[in-house]
């Protein structure tokens, strides 16, 4: 059965090697994924920034470039939730507003088409006791992906999946924080990261790209090594070093 991996903007330029290791865990399901590298963009950068032209310009142009039926798995949360709210929303009176509907119906989010694909344990990182929370991004929050999220670590990879309060807020990252007031969004971040330090979490797994490159940066600014970068992972690349 072949696949539409949709990797996004962020991965593309900053974490190439979680498009591979996403493209790894799909193959071994049995899936050919195709990875279409005009699509670019969902426009949701532009649209968070409040620029809503090129946000429809640039979600357009990618919807066209996804045409078919194919389903199409994404990457990041922000992606998934451009596709199925904002997108439908900015296009409402326009020529792609019927691709972009058509499209909704075949977007999912890599937990849960993995979730519900994956037909034996995936995951053997360090061992299945492993402490992990989970980073629910502020566009996750009605997207059903929290829930597929911690059913996978769980039920296929035996992890213990942490309920850390602070996971649920924002890390500073959301609707351009990180510039436009760096101080308390690096302060949001790196109360999320001294919290799960403290509930003795050993690994932070998120779906949402831009909060994955905001923890980790600010994980790598604390001279104290609370969080050491690389124990801040997207699903795809634990999943990846397990198999």
């Amino acid at each position: 059965m072949e696949v539409i991996l949709f990797v996004g903007c962020v991965v593309d330029q900053f974490f190439p090697e979680t498009g591979m290791n996403a493209v790894k865990v799909m193959e071994r399901l049995g899936f050919t994924v195709r990875v279409p590298g005009a699509a670019g963009c969902c426009g949701s950068p532009a649209w968070q920034h409040g620029q809503e032209e090129i946000a429809c310009e640039v979600a357009s142009r990618c919807i066209t470039e996804l045409s078919g039926e194919i389903p199409i798995v994404v990457l990041s949360s922000d992606c998934r939730a451009m596709f199925g709210v904002n997108a439908p929303q900015l296009l409402h009176n326009g020529s792609a507003h019927h691709s972009v509907k058509t499209l909704q119906k075949r977007v999912f989010s890599f937990s849960s088409w993995v979730g519900q694909h994956a037909q034996t344990p995936m995951v053997k990182l360090v061992s299945n006791t492993s402490r992990v929370a989970c980073h629910v991004s502020c566009c996750m929050q009605n997207e059903g992906i929290p829930q597929a999220l911690t059913s996978l670590l769980t039920e296929w990879g035996g992890f213990t999946c942490v309920d850390v309060p602070q996971f649920s807020v924002c890390c500073g990252y959301g609707g351009g924080m990180f510039r436009s007031n760096p101080e308390l969004s690096q302060s949001m971040a790196a109360q999320k990261l001294q919290a799960a330090r403290a509930e003795g979490v050993e690994y932070i797994i998120t779906e949402d790209m831009g909060c994955l490159m905001q923890l980790r940066a600010v994980a790598a600014q604390q001279t104290d090594l609370t969080w050491k970068p690389d124990r801040i992972l997207h699903l795809a690349d634990l999943i990846a070093e397990g198999l």
